[in-house]
C-alpha cells in the first residue's frame, strides 16, 4: 500500500498516480539494460518492457484493493477473509500462474517447438519470472515479424491486467477496477482485430508474390507459430479458471457446501471445454483461425462495451442477463460474448440445481396482517425518547416448483413432491438493519398444511407423495416480533415523515435439486439429489414514516427562523418542512415578514413579563420592556397591584414603585420593602419585612411619609412615633456630685431621689430595705441591719479609667466585723470602700489601701475615697483629714452601684448618709465641703462665678430598633461669655442610650446676670449591617455570627470577652475607655498603654 507525505501528514497514494509514476521509473529502469544481456533480439525489446510494465501494474492493484479492504469489526479481526484473500494473491500470483507460464514457455514452446519462440513468449517469460521462479535461464529465437509482437503483446497485455482485475473484484468494488477492466478490454479488441487483420494481410501479401495456393501454404507454415500460442492459452485459460475459482472460495465467498461452489465448479469445467473447443477450431488453417479470430473479436467488443458502460455507472451487464425458466438455473448474458454463451450451453448440459419453491419471486406468496405498534408508553405516543416493540402477523404461502425443461432433472421427476418441499424453513423478525440470520431446512416440517384456494381452508396434512400439485403450502401464520438482541426502537429524533428504519427479515432455507452428468460412454447418466443450500435472507421494507414530537412542549414551541419569519424548529429536516408562520407566537400580532407589527414573533410576550405583546400594546405598556417606566417592579405585577405602571412612583412618596413592593424579580430573586425591627431580646434583634403600598404616600396615615418610615426602619403599616432620638441634658459645677444620696425620705420608703440633678434614684426592695425616716447626719438618714439591707443605683458615671470620690457619712453601730457601705461588680473587677473586721478602713480595687489606724468609736465619721487617674493616686479621707494614701491602677469593672452590701457578704451595720459620687479626685479643701453638706448640684439652672468651670452633659437615646443614628451634639451659649467648644460626634446602635459630656469656662469678665445654654444634637438615620431579603414566608432573625469565634471584646467601658470563653481583656499603662464611634473603645497613646489577654488567646 503506497503512501506519499504531503503537507505535513502521511495519505494513501492515489492508484492512478501511483500507476502512472510506476510505469515511468520502470520505463526508465529498463532502457538502461544493454541489449546484449537481454535473452532475445533487440526487435523484441519492447514487448518484452511492456509486458514487465503490465506485469508490475496489475501486481500493484491487486496489492492496493487487497491492503484497502475492511480488516476490523467491532474491534476484532477479519481474520478468515483476511488471511484467504493474501493466500489467494500469493496462490495465483506464484504458484498458479507463475509456474503455469514460466513452464508452459520453458517446457512446451521450447521443447515441442525448439527456437520457434515469439514476442509473446518473451513477455510470458517476464511475467513468469515476475510473479515464479526469478533463476530460469530461458533462450528465444525470434522468426515472427514486428506485427506479430505488437499484436501478441496487446493479447498478453490483456491477460496480465485481467490478472490484476480478477483479484480487485474479489476484494473491492472500486471504480478504478471497472476503469482498469474498461481499458483492459479496449487492449484485447485491438491485440485481437490485429491478430486478424496481420492474419488476412499475409495472406494477401504472400498471394501477390506467390500466388494464393502459395500463400496458404506460407501462413500454413507460420501458423506453427500461432500453435504455441493456442497452446499457451489453452493452459493459461484452465490455470486462470481453476486458480480463480480456487481465490473465489479461498476468499470466502462461497464455502464448499453452497450452491454456489457447485455451480463455479460447474462453471470451471465448462470453460475448460469450451477453450479446447476454441483451440479446436483455432487449429483448423486459415479458416479456423479467422473463425477463432472473428469470436474474440465480437467477445473483446463485447467485453469492451460492458466495462465501459460499467465504470460510467451503469450495469449493462446485469441488464442484458437472462434466466432462462425452468431450465436449472441457465442464464444468457449479453456481456459474457460468443464464447461465454457456448460456455453457458455446456454447463447446461453438464449441470443444474432447481429450487423445490417455485413461487418466491412471487408477490402472492407472502401476506401481512395486524401490524402492531406497541408503544412502550402509550402516554406518550409518537414522542422523542419513547419507543416501539412493533409485531406482525406473517402468512407464508409455498409451491412446488414446476419440472424444469432438463432431460436430467426429468429422470428424476418424482423428486418434486411436498415431502420434500416441506422441508423449507421459513423463519420471520422485525430488524431495524439489513442483518442476517442462518436457517437451515428441515426445522418447520410439522408447521406446513395444505391450502385449498378454491376454499381458502387448511387441509390439515399433505396429499400423497410423488405427484405434482398446483395448491401451495401454507405455514401456521407467526407473529414476527423484534430480532434477538433489539428490545425495542426508540424515537431519536422529532420531525415531519421521520423514517423509522424496519425490515420484515425474511430468512430461508428451501430444498434444491442439484443435477449431474456422470460421463459414461456411449451415453451419460444423468444423477440427481434434493439438498440443503438455496438459503438467504430478505429485508421487506416496512416503510415507516412517522411525525414524531418532541418530548417537551418548550421543545415543540422552539422556533427556527425560516424565509424571514419564524416556524417550529422540529419540523424543519427531511422532504416535507414547516413553512414560515403568519403568528408564529400566537399573540394576534401578524408577523413583521407578513407584513405585521409583532416585535418578536418568536414570543407571545417578547419581554417576558407576563403580559401578551398585543395586550401591552393595547394598555401602552412597551412589549419589548418588562418594566417600562423602570421602576424596579414589572408591568404585570404593577397591574395586578393597581399601580400605574406607566410613573415610576406612582404615588409621590419619593419611593420607587418597586422599593415599596416586596416582590420577585425576574431573576428569582426577592427585593422590595425593607427590614422592620419590632423587639430587641437579649441583644438579639426581631426583625420581619415589611412594605408599603405603592398607590398612597402614607400607608398608614400616620405623620411620616413612607419614604420617612423607610429610612427610619419604622412600619409603614402602622402608626409611628416620630421621636426618633431622645436627649436629656443639664449643666453642673465640674466638681459637683453626679449621685447624691441624701437619704431624707419619710419611714417606708423603697426608692431614694438623687439631689445631683441627673436623676440617679436608689432603690430596694422587700426585707432587703434598709429603715428610712430615722435621723442622719444632716436631717434623715437609712438603717442597714447588717443583715441583708442595702439599696442600688445605676452607674450615673463610669468609674472605670477614670478619676473619682467616693464620699459618705458613717456610723456604726457594731465592731469587729466586715462593713460595706459602697461597693461594684463582682470578685473580678471589684471596688469595695467600707470597714474590715479588724475594724480598719479599706478602699479597694486592683490591690487594697487599708488604714494603718484602728478605729472602734460608734459615732458619725465622713468617711471619703479619691482616685486620681492622670497620677494614679488613691487617697482615704476621715473627717476632712487624710489617713492612708498609695498609687495604683485605674479601676476596670463596672456595673450598679451598692450601698450597704458586697459581693463577698459584706453588710453594714449602722447608719449611712449623704452618700456622694463625684467624677473627680476632691482636695482636702473640696473634702471639707462635702464634709460640710456645701453642694452646688447641677439642674435647669446653676449659680456658679466667672472663671469657674461647668460640666455639660446630654444623655441620648435612639428610639429607633432597626437604625442607627450617627450626629453631632453642639453647644449653643451667649458670644464672648464662654469658652468656645467643639461639636462632638456620636453614633447610636438601635435602641442605645449614650451620655456626653464635656466642660466649658465662664469668662472671667463675664457679668453677674442670667444666661441661657443649650444643647442641640443632630441625627441621621444609617441602617445596621444589611440583611438579605427574605424569602415570602420568612421572617429573618439576626444575631452575630459564633462559628469559630474564639474572643470577642467590644469595649463598652470593659473588657469582657462576649465569646462566652471568659478570656477577659485588661487596659494597662495608662490605656483608657473612651466614647467611640459605636458606643465606646479604647484610647492608646502610642507611649506604652496596652490592652493585655489571656495566654490562651494569644497563642491562637
Amino acid at each position: 500500500m503506497p503512501f506519499r507525505y504531503v503537507g505535513g501528514n502521511w495519505e494513501s497514494f492515489p492508484i492512478s498516480k501511483y500507476l502512472d509514476l510506476l510505469s515511468v521509473r520502470l520505463d526508465d529502469a529498463l532502457k538502461t539494460l544493454k541489449n546484449t544481456s537481454l535473452p532475445f533480439a533487440p526487435q523484441d525489446r519492447a514487448a518484452w518492457q511492456k509486458g514487465v510494465v503490465l506485469a508490475n501494474q496489475a501486481f500493484a492493484i491487486s496489492m492496493f484493493v487487497g491492503q484497502n479492504r475492511m480488516a476490523v469489526v467491532d474491534n476484532s479481526p477479519i481474520k478468515r477473509k483476511a488471511e484467504k484473500a493474501d493466500e489467494t494473491v500469493k496462490k495465483i500470483g506464484k504458484d498458479i500462474v507463475g509456474t503455469v507460464l514460466e513452464t508452459i514457455a520453458d517446457e512446451a514452446v521450447d521443447g515441442l517447438f525448439g527456437e520457434g519462440a515469439t514476442s509473446t513468449d518473451k513477455k510470458l517469460v517476464a511475467i513468469g519470472k515476475l510473479f515464479g521462479k526469478e533463476n530460469t535461464p530461458i533462450k528465444f529465437s525470434p522468426r515472427i515479424e514486428k506485427a506479430d509482437a505488437i499484436a501478441s503483446g496487446a493479447s498478453t497485455a490483456m491477460t496480465v491486467a485481467a490478472l490484476g482485475l480478477t483479484l480487485a473484484s474479489l476484494f473491492s468494488s472500486d471504480q478504478a477496477g471497472d476503469i482498469m477492466e474498461a481499458v483492459t478490454a479496449s487492449m484485447e479488441i485491438i491485440g485481437n482485430v490485429v491478430e486478424t487483420g496481420i492474419t488476412v494481410a499475409k495472406v494477401i501479401n504472400q498471394s501477390a508474390k506467390v500466388g494464393f495456393t502459395q500463400a496458404l501454404r506460407s501462413v500454413t507454415a507460420l501458423s506453427r507459430a500461432a500453435k504455441i500460442g493456442m497452446v499457451v492459452g489453452v493452459v493459461l485459460s484452465v490455470a486462470l479458471s481453476a486458480g480463480l475459482f480456487i481465490a473465489q472460495w479461498a476468499s470466502g465467498a462461497f464455502g464448499i457446501t453452497d450452491l454456489a461452489f457447485t455451480s463455479a465448479l460447474a462453471g470451471v469445467i465448462a470453460a475448460v471445454i469450451v477453450a479446447v473447443i476454441m483451440v479446436a477450431i483455432a487449429s483448423i488453417p486459415i479458416v479456423g483461425q479467422i473463425i477463432a479470430a472473428v469470436i474474440a473479436i465480437i467477445d473483446a467488443v463485447i467485453a469492451g462495451i460492458c466495462a465501459i458502460s460499467k465504470a460510467a455507472g451503469y450495469d449493462l451487464e446485469k441488464a442484458t442477463t437472462y434466466e432462462i425458466p425452468r431450465s436449472g438455473g441457465a442464464k444468457l448474458a449479453l456481456c459474457e460474448g460468443i464464447s461465454g454463451f457456448l460456455a453457458q450451453g455446456i454447463k447446461f448440459l453438464l449441470f443444474s440445481q432447481t429450487s423445490l419453491v417455485g413461487n418466491m419471486q412471487s408477490k402472492d406468496r407472502l401476506t401481512t396482517s395486524n401490524f402492531q405498534l406497541g408503544f412502550r408508553d402509550p402516554g406518550k405516543g409518537f414522542q422523542v425518547g419513547n419507543s416501539i416493540q412493533p409485531s406482525l402477523t406473517v402468512d407464508n404461502k409455498i409451491k412446488l416448483a414446476d419440472q424444469p425443461f432438463d432431460w436430467k432433472s426429468l429422470a428424476y421427476f418424482w423428486q418434486f413432491n411436498w415431502d420434500n418441499l416441506d422441508d423449507a424453513t421459513f423463519r420471520y423478525d422485525l430488524s431495524p438493519d439489513k442483518s442476517k440470520r442462518n436457517v437451515s431446512t428441515g426445522q418447520m416440517e410439522s408447521e406446513w398444511q395444505e391450502y385449498d384456494p378454491n376454499t381458502h381452508n387448511l387441509t390439515g396434512g399433505h396429499r400423497s407423495p410423488g405427484i405434482q400439485y398446483d395448491d401451495p403450502l401454507t405455514m401456521v401464520p407467526v407473529e414476527a416480533e423484534l430480532a434477538e438482541g433489539t428490545s425495542a426502537i426508540t424515537f431519536q429524533s422529532a420531525g415531519i415523515n421521520v423514517p423509522v428504519p424496519l425490515y420484515l427479515r425474511e430468512s430461508y432455507a428451501n430444498p434444491v435439486q442439484e443435477c449431474w452428468i456422470y460421463p459414461t460412454l456411449p451415453v451419460p447418466i444423468p444423477i440427481c439429489y434434493i439438498r440443503s443450500g438455496d438459503k438467504g435472507t430478505n429485508h421487506i421494507d416496512l416503510q415507516l414514516k412517522f411525525d414524531i414530537f418532541p418530548a417537551t412542549l418548550d421543545e415543540f414551541y422552539q422556533p427556527a427562523a425560516v424565509d424571514g419569519g419564524y416556524s417550529l424548529a422540529w419540523g424543519q429536516s427531511g422532504k416535507v418542512t414547516f413553512p414560515k408562520m403568519r403568528d408564529f407566537d400566537g399573540d394576534g400580532l401578524l408577523s413583521p415578514a407578513f407584513g405585521g407589527t409583532d416585535p418578536d414573533d418568536r414570543l407571545w410576550d417578547a419581554d417576558g413579563d407576563g403580559l401578551g405583546d398585543t395586550f401591552e400594546m393595547q394598555k401602552g405598556t412597551n412589549p419589548r420592556q418588562a418594566d417600562t417606566d423602570d421602576d424596579g417592579i414589572d408591568d404585570r405585577q404593577e397591574l395586578i397591584l393597581g399601580s400605574n405602571p406607566l410613573k415610576a412612583d406612582g404615588d409621590g412618596d419619593g419611593l420607587l414603585d418597586g422599593q415599596e413592593v416586596f416582590h420577585q424579580g425576574r431573576d428569582s430573586t426577592w427585593s422590595g420593602g425593607w427590614e422592620f425591627v419590632y423587639d430587641i431580646v437579649d441583644g438579639v434583634s426581631q426583625a420581619t419585612w415589611v412594605a408599603s403600598d405603592p398607590t398612597r404616600w402614607n400607608s398608614d396615615t400616620d405623620t411620616l411619609s413612607d419614604a420617612q418610615e423607610k429610612i427610619y426602619g419604622l412600619n409603614p403599616n402602622a402608626v409611628s412615633d416620630p421621636t426618633i432620638l431622645k436627649m436629656a441634658s443639664q449643666v453642673r459645677e465640674t466638681n459637683a456630685p453626679v449621685t447624691l444620696l441624701r437619704f431624707d425620705e419619710r419611714a417606708g420608703a423603697v426608692a431614694f431621689s438623687d439631689s445631683s440633678g441627673l436623676a440617679n434614684n436608689a432603690t430596694c426592695s422587700g426585707d432587703t430595705c434598709p429603715a428610712a425616716g430615722h435621723e442622719g447626719k444632716y436631717i434623715n438618714g437609712l438603717i442597714f441591719d447588717g443583715v441583708d439591707d442595702f439599696v442600688t443605683s445605676a452607674e450615673a458615671f463610669p468609674l472605670a479609667n477614670h478619676s473619682f470620690t467616693v464620699a459618705a457619712w458613717v456610723r456604726r453601730d457594731a465592731t469587729n466585723a466586715s462593713h460595706a457601705i459602697f461597693s461594684i461588680g463582682d470578685s473580678r473587677n471589684p471596688l469595695l470602700i467600707g470597714f474590715r473586721n479588724d475594724n480598719s478602713f479599706i478602699c479597694a480595687f486592683g490591690k487594697a489601701l487599708v488604714s494603718s489606724v484602728i478605729y472602734t468609736d460608734t459615732g458619725w465619721h465622713h468617711w471619703a475615697c479619691t482616685y486620681d487617674a492622670a497620677t494614679k493616686q488613691r487617697v482615704i479621707y476621715r473627717d476632712g483629714w487624710m489617713v492612708a494614701s498609695d498609687t495604683t491602677s485605674p479601676y476596670q469593672g463596672s456595673g450598679s452601684w451598692i450601698i450597704g452590701k458586697s459581693f463577698g457578704g459584706w453588710q453594714f451595720n449602722g447608719a449611712l448618709d449623704e452618700v456622694a459620687v463625684v467624677p473627680a479626685a476632691l482636695d482636702i479643701l473640696q473634702i471639707g465641703s462635702l464634709m460640710d453638706g456645701r453642694y452646688n448640684p447641677g439642674g435647669a439652672q446653676v449659680t456658679t462665678a466667672p472663671g469657674e468651670w461647668l460640666t455639660y452633659e446630654a444623655k441620648l437615646e435612639n428610639n429607633l430598633l432597626g437604625k442607627s443614628l450617627v450626629g453631632l451634639l453642639s453647644v449653643n451659649t451667649p458670644p464672648g461669655w464662654f469658652s468656645a467648644v467643639n461639636p462632638t460626634t456620636y453614633f447610636l446602635n438601635p435602641a442605645q442610650t449614650q451620655t456626653l459630656q464635656g466642660n466649658l469656662m465662664i469668662d472671667g469678665a463675664a457679668a453677674s446676670g442670667t444666661y441661657n445654654l443649650s444643647l442641640t444634637a443632630g441625627a441621621a438615620a444609617v441602617p445596621v449591617p444589611s440583611p438579605q431579603p427574605p424569602s415570602s414566608s420568612q421572617k429573618p432573625k439576626f444575631s452575630p455570627p459564633t462559628n469559630g469565634l474564639v474572643a470577642r471584646w467590644a469595649f463598652e467601658y470593659n473588657g469582657d470577652d462576649l465569646s462566652g470563653h471568659n478570656s477577659h481583656a485588661s487596659l494597662n499603662a495608662g490605656a483608657s475607655y473612651v466614647p467611640a464611634f459605636k458606643g465606646a473603645g479604647i484610647n492608646l497613646n502610642g507611649s506604652g498603654n496596652y490592652v493585655s489577654v489571656p495566654q490562651a488567646v494569644a497563642n491562637t
